[in-house]
C-alpha cells in the first residue's frame, strides 16, 4: 500500500514537471494580466539581470523577472528573489539562475553556484514551484526551505525544513528515479558511467553554506523551524557565526577564481564572465544603469561608497557599522547584546555587552577569616560594594583590619644566668571579638638585655702567692664556672677571666 502511494505520487509529480519541461512563455505573456511571477527585491555586490537574448537590463527595485531572464552574481555579490512574501529564493555569490514562468507555474533553474529557497507556507492547490538542475528535477508543494548547489556537474541538496519530492534524471539513460529529501538529510547526486548516484547523509552545520547560514540566523521565524526539525546543533546559528562563515565562502571562492585566472593566464574578470556566460564587469552593468538596491535589517545589500576593487578585479567592501542598538540588555550575571549594522550594506553583527553590577553606597567590611584562630595577622576583611540592581554584595578588596600587634606587660619565661640573658614574652591584648571577648592569642618572645653575671664567694684572695694561676668557684649553684686569678708582681692576684670547669 506505501509503495502504491509513493508510485502515485511520483506519476503525479512527473507530469507536471514533463509538462514544465516543454513549456516556454514569451516575456510578453506576463505583462497582459496582474503580474504573477518572479520579483528582484534587492542586491548585494555585483549582480547581473539578463532578458530572453542576454541583452543587459536595468536592475531596479522590486524588478519583475519575466520567463527566461536569467540573474547572474559576481564575487562577494548576493540577490533575493521573491515570488511573494512567502516564497524567497537567495542566491550565491557566482551564482546563476534562469526563471520560467506560466501564470502561477514557476520553473527555477539553477545552473551555477548554490540557491537558498525558503518557502514559509504552503502553495495553493492550483499552484508549482519546480527547481531544476541538469541531473534532477524537485517539486515544492509544501513549506520547505533548502540549500540546492551545482558543483562540478554535481547536484547537492541541503534539506533544513519541511520535505523536497525529487525526480533524478538519468541523461545517460533517461530513467527518472523519485527521491525524498527530508529535512536534516544532505542528498548527493553524481553522475558515473552507470546512471546517476544517490547518496543520502545527515546534515551538518559545515554543510550549510555562509550565505544560507546568514538568511536563517537573520530571520527569527525560519531559525525556529529550522531547529525544530534539524535540531539545536544545526539550526541555532548566530549572526556572528554566519558572518564568519561567510567571509570564510568568500574567501575560498575568490582563491579559486584567482587561481583558475593564474593556470588560464586571464585576469579574474574573464574567468568570472567565462562561468556566467556573460559580461557582468561593473563597467557594462554600468552602461545600462545597474543600481543597488537597499536592503532591510533582515538582509544585506552594497554600498558603493564603501566598495573597492582589488587588484585582481574582485569587488570588495568595506563595513561602516553604527553604534548599534542593545537587543538584549545586560544583567548582573548575564552578558547582553549589542547589534550593530552596516550602513552600507546592512548587514548585522553582534558585540557583547560584559555583565556588570551597578556598585552604589559606602564600603561594606566583612571578615573573611571567621573560624580561624584569632591572629592580628591573619584577620583579613574583604571589602565590599551593594549592587543598585540585584542587592548583592559585591567584593572589591580585601586587607588586614590590623597591622600590627598591640602588644602588652612583658613576663619573664626565663631568667638570665651567669653566662646566657632571659627570655621576656610579650602577649598581644587586642580584643578581636567584642561579643566573645575573646583577645588576639599571638605572643612574641625577647632576649634580656644581660645576663646578670657571675658572683664571687666569700673566699678570701690570699695576699701571697700561693698558686699561679688561682681559681675560686662562682657563688651561683647552678654555675659551672670559676674566676681565675694570675699573680702580678707588685699588685698580688689579679682576676684575668672566668673558665669553665
Amino acid at each position: 500500500m506505501k509503495n502504491r502511494h509513493i508510485v502515485t505520487r511520483f506519476l503525479a509529480m512527473t507530469g507536471i514537471i514533463l509538462s514544465l519541461l516543454a513549456t516556454t512563455v514569451p516575456a510578453q505573456a506576463a505583462e497582459g494580466t496582474a503580474y504573477q511571477g518572479m520579483r528582484l527585491s534587492k542586491t548585494q555586490g555585483i549582480v547581473a539581470v539578463f532578458d530572453t537574448v542576454n541583452k543587459p537590463q536595468k536592475a531596479t527595485n522590486n524588478m519583475k523577472l519575466l520567463s527566461g531572464y536569467n540573474i547572474a552574481t559576481s564575487a562577494a555579490s548576493y540577490a533575493w528573489i521573491n515570488l511573494d512574501d512567502n516564497k524567497l529564493i537567495k542566491m550565491d555569490a557566482l551564482s546563476k539562475v534562469e526563471f520560467t514562468s506560466t501564470g502561477k507555474n514557476h520553473v527555477v533553474d539553477v545552473t551555477l553556484g548554490k540557491a537558498f529557497f525558503d518557502i514559509s507556507k504552503d502553495l495553493e492547490k492550483d499552484e508549482s514551484l519546480i527547481i531544476r538542475t541538469k541531473s534532477m528535477v524537485a517539486s515544492i508543494n509544501k513549506g520547505t526551505s533548502a540549500e540546492i548547489s551545482i558543483e562540478n556537474g554535481n547536484t547537492t541538496i541541503v534539506g533544513l525544513d519541511g520535505k523536497i519530492d525529487c525526480v533524478v534524471v538519468d541523461v545517460t539513460t533517461g530513467q527518472l528515479k523519485p527521491v525524498e529529501v527530508l529535512s536534516g538529510k544532505k542528498v548527493e547526486l553524481k553522475p558515473t558511467d552507470s546512471g546517476i548516484s544517490v547518496v543520502t547523509k545527515a546534515v551538518k552545520k559545515d554543510d550549510i553554506s555562509g550565505f544560507s547560514k546568514l538568511q536563517i540566523a537573520q530571520n527569527p521565524v525560519l531559525k525556529d523551524r529550522v531547529i525544530k526539525t534539524t535540531g539545536s546543533k544545526i539550526g541555532n546559528i548566530s549572526v556572528e557565526e554566519a558572518v564568519t562563515s561567510v567571509s570564510q565562502d568568500m574567501v575560498k571562492q575568490v582563491t579559486e577564481v584567482m587561481a583558475v585566472a593564474k593556470e588560464s593566464g586571464k585576469d579574474v574578470q574573464s574567468v568570472i564572465n567565462a562561468m556566467v556566460g556573460a559580461d557582468i564587469s561593473a563597467k557594462t552593468l554600468e552602461n545600462v544603469g545597474t543600481v543597488t538596491q537597499s536592503a532591510p535589517s533582515s538582509a544585506t545589500s552594497s554600498d558603493s561608497s564603501n566598495d573597492s576593487t582589488s587588484d585582481s578585479g574582485v569587488p570588495v567592501h568595506t563595513h561602516s557599522w553604527d553604534e548599534g542598538v542593545v537587543t538584549k540588555a545586560a544583567t548582573c550575571v548575564e552578558d547582553g547584546i549589542r547589534t550593530l549594522t552596516c550602513t552600507g550594506c546592512h548587514q548585522t553583527k553582534e558585540e557583547t555587552i560584559p555583565a556588570a553590577h551597578t556598585l552604589v553606597g559606602p564600603e561594606i567590611e566583612k571578615d573573611v577569616t571567621e573560624g580561624t584562630p584569632y591572629n592580628c595577622e591573619e584577620l583579613i576583611i574583604a571589602i565590599y560594594k551593594r549592587c543598585d540592581k540585584c542587592g548583592q554584595d559585591i567584593e572589591q578588596s580585601t586587607r588586614n583590619r590590623y597591622a600590627e600587634h598591640d602588644w602588652g606587660e612583658w613576663v619573664q619565661v626565663k631568667p638570665p644566668t651567669c653566662t646566657e640573658a632571659g627570655i621576656r614574652q610579650y602577649y598581644c591584648t587586642r580584643v578581636l571579638d567584642t561579643d566573645a571577648g575573646r583577645a588576639c592569642t599571638r605572643f612574641k618572645e625577647v632576649l634580656e638585655p644581660d645576663s646578670k653575671g657571675h658572683t664571687l664567694g666569700d673566699d678570701a684572695i690570699p695576699s701571697t702567692k700561693e698558686a699561679d694561676p688561682l681559681y675560686i668557684h662562682c657563688a651561683e649553684s647552678d654555675c659551672n664556672y670559676s674566676a681565675e686569678y694570675k699573680w702580678t708582681e707588685g699588685k698580688g692576684y689579679v682576676l684575668d677571666g672566668w673558665v669553665r670547669e
